[in-house]
C-alpha cells in the first residue's frame, strides 16, 4: 500500500478534480475508497490550502453556512 502524505493527498486530489471534473469532496472520498481508508482517518493529512478549497466548495454548494467562516455549520438538506 502506498504511503499517503499531505503532499501526495493534495496532488492526487488536484489530479482527480482537474482530470475527472469532480468536486474536491468527491475526490477525497474516491481516494479513501481506493485505498480502503475511512475518511475520518485522513483528516490530519488535509493541508491548509486543500482544506480551504474544500471549504470554499462546500460554501458554494451550500453544504455549510456562509454566515461566519470561523463558525461554519453544516446545512442539512
Amino acid at each position: 500500500m502506498p504511503v499517503l502524505t499531505k503532499h501526495s493527498l493534495a496532488e492526487r486530489t488536484e489530479l482527480l478534480v482537474h482530470r475527472d471534473k469532480i468536486r474536491y469532496s468527491e475526490a477525497i472520498t474516491h481516494i479513501c475508497q481506493s485505498l480502503g481508508l475511512d475518511p475520518s482517518d485522513i483528516v490530519k493529512l488535509i493541508s491548509p490550502p486543500l482544506y480551504a478549497k474544500i471549504e470554499a466548495e462546500a460554501m458554494a454548494y451550500n453544504f455549510i453556512s456562509k454566515r461566519n467562516k470561523n463558525t461554519a455549520s453544516l446545512v442539512y438538506a
